[in-house]
């Protein structure tokens, strides 16, 4: 299936999420699968650790909620935390405040390997991702509009792209709406899978009409395919949970089975992406 685009209700299409990973803590006041207890008793470290093409490496460490405990979750601001490639290069992430972290020297590559670690009091983390070879170009980005099965109008935004032959292809696109009262986002999904190579003409439906005026700015994040399966699973359980009821609620942190490319399972992702952005004005 080459494009996937996930809807979360019935009424309202695919979801507006405020903030991906700031992410889902919400859910495990929902739910009673997981488990998120790290060393000590203390509540899990959730890692959202991203380093995109041309771009220094951003992680936000977050500490979820001790079970019995408040659902409080504070950020975690005294890691160290280290990023190395394989070639050569290592350099330890500067705090910036708030939990946040970043790399000034080491700059995104295709190609590269990346490899993060993680060491706090009581517990170290690593994660390991490669940044896709071939970067998927778009081409052009346009505004169409269309009826949808009860003859209302709604806008999709038409990317248009050489998908790149010979490598598998995976990525996560997030556009925003900007509207006079509220701007909100949409998240949708495409692989090449059975379509390498091709030509792509790629339709993301919004379930909104959008006016004379109005701008939609598209990013699209070509990842690997861990990275892609947890974006995926993190707006199913969206999907799946009453909190998804609210579209402008703000999920954080994912249950611990929602891993990807972090060592022991640990809640949360590192992803090496390639992020390319186009604007498309309503005329």
């Amino acid at each position: 299936m080459a494009n996937v685009v996930l809807r979360i209700s019935k009424k309202q299409g695919p979801v507006p999420v405020a903030c991906l990973l700031a992410l889902m803590l919400a859910l495990l006041a929902c739910t009673e699968e997981a488990t998120l207890e790290g060393p000590n008793g203390l509540g899990a470290v959730v890692v959202e650790g991203r380093i995109n093409r041309g771009e220094g490496a951003t992680v936000v460490l977050t500490r979820t909620a001790s079970p019995g405990g408040p659902a409080v979750f504070s950020l975690v601001t005294g890691a160290r935390v280290s990023l190395e490639d394989n070639l050569g290069h290592r350099e330890e992430l500067l705090h910036l405040g708030s939990g946040h972290y970043h790399s000034f020297n080491i700059q995104g590559e295709t190609a590269v390997s990346y490899t993060l670690t993680i060491e706090t009091a009581d517990e170290k983390i690593t994660g390991h991702s490669v940044m896709p070879a071939i970067p998927i170009v778009v081409d052009s980005a346009i505004h169409q509009q269309g009826h949808d099965e009860n003859g209302h109008l709604y806008s999709s935004i038409v990317l248009y792209f050489q998908d790149p032959p010979g490598q598998a292809d995976y990525a996560w696109i997030r556009v925003y709406v900007t509207h006079p009262l509220l701007s909100k986002k949409y998240y949708f999904f495409y692989n090449d899978e059975g379509a390498d190579g091709q030509y792509r003409e790629l339709p993301l439906a919004l379930p909104m009409l959008l006016y004379y005026g109005q701008t939609a700015r598209v990013e699209l994040f070509q990842a690997d395919r861990q990275t892609y399966g947890f974006f995926q699973a993190v707006l199913e359980r969206v999907q799946d949970s009453a909190a998804a009821q609210d579209e402008d609620a703000f999920f954080l942190a994912p249950p611990e089975n929602l891993s990807a490319n972090l060592s022991g399972l640990a809640p949360g992702y590192f992803s090496a992406a390639i992020r390319t952005e186009k604007s498309v004005a309503v005329q």
